[in-house]
């Protein structure tokens, strides 16, 4: 009502001031002038939607049961379509399903509801493996499975890798990456098939230091093993009381010594 007021009170000032003019075309000079203060008006005041619910509402998320709507017949059930119109419903009283993220719950009016979870579907529930997975060693897939005792397989580009008996908790599996990449590996259960993008790293080059205090065989097999890796070794071997001889495998000669701490130098 204000705004209509003051747009009023704009339009008979505007209307005064163009009559006083001394200029040709004075009624195309006022509908102009009545057209711009209506045009002003007009977007001050844009159109507003609410929706306004006089029933209770039960929130249906993804995996919700039919039987506790039924069970609910004085409620009105809506579906999440878009997160967005959750600041429009005033009344929601239960949420029923897997439930919404945290954000979005925010949005919602109202905090004061109940949440009726759904039961965990059967089949593997959760899924993971370690930050970094490389290559020419064993890396692990761990998860939760829910339902009876049930045969897990991993099958990686290569065939089958590993298996394991499990019923409802955690299970483990473990496979050899041969070459590093991006590859799919599959989990199959008898309720089918999660595919899992894997990216396999290229093993870590390590810069290893050997101090022995005389020479052994274990020690040489140890070197020539390490080395065939990729890996940077420094060897120290004593052969007598002030004198060593320093080996060296895929890194610069580079003489060191050990101080009284135990710290290389």
């Amino acid at each position: 009502m204000i705004k209509i007021v003051a747009a009023l009170i704009i339009l008979g000032v505007l209307l005064f001031f163009e009559f006083k003019r001394k200029l040709r075309f004075l009624v195309f000079r006022l509908i102009a002038v009545l057209l711009m203060v209506v045009s002003l008006l007009l977007l001050t005041l844009y159109p507003q939607s609410q929706i306004t619910n006089h029933k209770s509402v039960i929130l249906l998320t993804d995996g919700y049961e039919q039987r506790v709507i039924d069970s609910l017949p004085s409620f009105e059930a809506t579906k999440v379509s878009s997160y967005n119109n959750l600041s429009k419903l005033n009344h929601v009283k239960i949420i029923t399903g897997n439930g919404l993220p945290n954000w979005a719950l925010d949005l919602l009016p109202s905090k004061n509801y109940n949440f009726i979870p759904s039961p965990a579907p059967k089949g593997i529930t959760a899924i993971e493996t370690d930050e970094h997975l490389y290559a020419h060693r064993w890396n692990t897939i761990r998860g939760t499975y829910n339902g009876g005792e049930s045969l897990i397989k991993l099958r990686g580009p290569g065939g089958f890798e590993d298996s394991v008996t499990t019923s409802k908790g955690a299970f483990s599996l473990s496979f050899f990456a041969k070459s590093s990449g991006r590859f799919l590996y599959d989990l199959i259960t008898p309720e089918g098939t999660e595919t899992l993008p894997l990216i396999i790293e290229p093993e870590r080059q390590l810069n290893i230091i050997l101090i022995s205090n005389y020479p052994t065989f274990e020690l040489r097999y140890l070197k020539n093993f390490l080395a065939a890796k990729g890996h940077r070794l420094s060897v120290r071997n004593q052969v007598s009381k002030d004198k060593y001889k320093f080996e060296f495998a895929q890194s610069s000669f580079i003489q060191f010594s050990i101080d009284h701490t135990g710290a290389s130098q």
